[in-house]
């Protein structure tokens, strides 16, 4: 099995009204791979760094 494509769709929420230099707005994004055998795997990044961050760094360290 040979993934064939990747497509990256970005979610965005409306900004609601800016509070000093923080917003409530919460950006998404949607992956879906795709493979020469017809299947189509989906996931979620999120980019909330207080959980996407310690998972970054370790992944980094394997792909040295």
């Amino acid at each position: 099995m040979k993934i064939t494509k990747v497509e990256a769709i970005e979610l965005r929420l409306p900004e609601p009204e800016i509070i000093d230099k923080a917003s409530g707005a919460q950006n998404s994004l949607i992956v879906k791979i795709y493979t020469d055998e017809g299947i189509i795997g989906i996931g979620e990044v999120d980019n909330t760094t207080e959980y996407v961050s310690p998972q970054l760094v370790p992944t980094q360290e394997v792909g040295d």
